[in-house]
């Protein structure tokens, strides 16, 4: 299916973050020693979105087509097996690679683009009862259980927001960036504790976004270009499936731990906003795109 897959290590046995990692993803008692342990930093979320990147780049250089797959039911499988064969390269807990490898699964439709891309494209406004699932639906969801704040919402519904007009072609990649960078500074500023029930979110959605931007620009021969024929505007399509993903996979993660479980565990929302974000990035990849989009056509 692929060459041999050779990730860069994301974490070393010396590196003083990874016992944190882990523990941050994994537990819901978050009581951490040291000083100032007790603020929720915005890099515990970039290390996913460097992890997101590494499955983006694994993507790029190892994946093989297989044209006697005739179905997308198929292909999409394919894909996925590929991307768990990845998971089991890297330096993550049996207990977490596990969460991980359910997540890719659940969330393993968003690689087709007409999927994410129709989970953004009604503007929130003008939803009505009974409407097909949305990222603003499931928002509203997680309000009702209490499981993100006023700022988180209101961060997630601007982010839906930013992705649908990257999908319609009225933002560009430079203003999407910009709205991202204001959003971190804002989560920042928040101040979130590590043992809150909220900041995990959006940090998470936010941390991937900025990751996948940048993962982009540093790539700009891997992905597909769109452009909106009646503005004429280049789209950022990566960018926003990118965005759509990770919002996704962490709020539907945090909803669906929170019905079978009575409370949140954390590491549906980390694995989910990766997931979410990795089948995102990987339906727009270039080689990939099109070889989906040939069986749906």
């Amino acid at each position: 299916m692929s060459k041999r897959l050779v990730p860069r290590k994301l974490f070393c046995a010396n590196d003083p973050f990874l016992g944190l990692q882990v523990f941050l993803l994994s537990c819901d008692n978050r009581q951490i020693e040291g000083p100032d342990t007790n603020l929720l930093k915005f890099d515990y979320f970039e290390k996913i979105g460097v992890l997101h990147n590494d499955f983006l780049t694994n993507v790029k250089e190892n994946f093989q087509l297989d044209n006697s797959l005739n179905t997308l039911d198929e292909r999409i499988d394919y894909i996925n097996k590929f991307q768990n064969e990845f998971l089991e390269c890297l330096e993550l807990s049996d207990s977490d690679m596990k969460i991980m490898s359910q997540e890719l699964e659940l969330s393993k439709g968003l690689v087709d683009i007409d999927v994410t891309k129709k989970l953004v494209l009604t503007n929130h406004a003008l939803l009505k009862e009974g409407d097909e699932a949305s990222v603003y639906t499931l928002i509203d969801q997680a309000e009702a259980y209490n499981i993100v704040d006023q700022f988180e919402y209101s961060t997630l519904t601007q982010l839906s927001d930013l992705a649908r007009m990257g999908y319609e072609g009225t933002i560009s990649e430079y203003q999407f960036a910009r709205e991202l960078q204001k959003m971190k500074n804002d989560w920042i500023s928040m101040g979130y504790l590590v043992n809150e029930n909220c900041g995990y979110i959006s940090g998470c959605a936010i941390a991937i976004s900025i990751a996948s931007i940048e993962w982009w620009n540093e790539n700009p021969d891997a992905g597909i270009v769109v452009i909106d024929k009646e503005s004429n505007v280049l789209v950022p399509v990566w960018a926003v499936s990118d965005a759509v993903g990770a919002f996704w996979g962490a709020t539907s993660g945090a909803i669906g731990s929170y019905m079978i479980n009575g409370e949140v565990k954390w590491g549906s929302v980390g694995f989910g906003a990766l997931s979410g974000a990795v089948a995102g990035s990987t339906g727009v990849v270039g080689k990939v795109a099109k070889w989906i989009t040939k069986v749906i056509s």
